[in-house]
């Protein structure tokens, strides 16, 4: 389940994302607009909000074909960097934050968690016992319930078939994922990619009260 963030490090959140295997993950708020049909537009936020001109950019036309992937390669993508291709992953002072993808294999990077889910094209025999991806949900909420409210809350939501929470990122205090490339790294592992936004938390909350708690 998804809940409210920490506005400091010594606040407790007033709820908590649980994955589908009942772990609580120690951080995480208009109708949404959802799935591939979205326009190639984002909104790109920094840490200095929506109202800071140098966050907002839209995509013009399809990013450059990823680059083909070893057997023991994968790729890495960090809020705000470009696209990485490694062999193993960097320590997890080096990647706060991350999402690293390939045919059969999904890993969120949220510290020193990584939680690995296979996806629909396969996986390692080793990788039998993991869940099985099926969607990464890209969220936008344009305005916190607490804190600075022109600092949106920004989570890419990692689920399986049921629609229950494998993984999850709270990028809300980095720069955006480029959008292009993550839309492209999800589909090229047989995963549905999918974009949702609302105006509030609240709408989020009423949206997807199954991942509330």
């Amino acid at each position: 389940m998804i809940g409210r963030p920490w506005e400091d490090p010594e606040a407790r959140p007033d709820y908590v994302l649980t994955s589908s295997d009942g772990d609580d993950y120690p951080e995480p708020d208009a109708p949404a607009t959802t799935g591939g049909d979205e326009p190639d537009h984002i909104v790109r936020v920094g840490p200095d909000g929506i109202d800071d001109p140098e966050t907002e950019w839209a995509i013009d036309g399809p990013a450059d074909a990823l680059p083909p992937l070893s057997a023991d390669e994968i790729w890495l993508l960090v809020p705000g960097e470009p696209l990485d291709v490694v062999t193993s992953l960097p320590k997890p002072k080096h990647v706060p934050l991350g999402l690293a993808i390939r045919p059969g294999e999904i890993a969120v990077c949220s510290g020193r968690r990584r939680r690995w889910s296979r996806t629909p094209l396969g996986g390692a025999d080793e990788d039998a016992d993991l869940p099985v991806a099926r969607t990464v949900l890209v969220v936008f909420i344009r305005h916190r319930a607490k804190g600075v409210r022109t600092k949106p809350r920004k989570y890419v939501i990692v689920t399986n078939d049921d629609d229950e929470v494998l993984g999850w990122l709270d990028y809300s205090d980095a720069w955006n994922f480029e959008g292009q490339i993550l839309k492209q790294m999800v589909e090229g592992a047989g995963l549905a990619y999918a974009v949702e936004r609302y105006g509030t938390e609240a709408e989020f909350e009423r949206a997807h009260p199954e991942w509330v708690g």
